[in-house]
């Protein structure tokens, strides 16, 4: 069984997040920590800055990951997916 946690990188995700890797934690298994970026809502920003978009969410995700960690769960593993990511 794999725990997922979905994030938008708000505070009640944050949150979410905090107790999906505890859950994680208890239960012994892994845990992924995802967050979705509408293609749709990027079109017009990837045509005028190729790849920013996708960095600053790599590095958002890759910070919160590291507070996951931090906090006691060293099974919260980064695999990126998606065009240019």
């Amino acid at each position: 069984m794999t725990i997922v946690a979905g994030t938008d990188f708000s505070q009640n995700a944050r949150a979410a997040a905090r107790a999906a890797a505890a859950i994680a934690q208890r239960l012994g298994e892994p845990l992924k920590l995802v967050h979705v970026l509408n293609e749709l809502g990027a079109e017009a920003t990837l045509a005028n800055q190729q790849g920013v978009v996708f960095e600053g969410r790599r590095s958002a995700l890759a910070t919160h990951a590291e507070e996951l960690k931090a906090a006691g769960d060293d099974r919260v593993r980064l695999r990126h997916r998606g065009a240019g990511i």
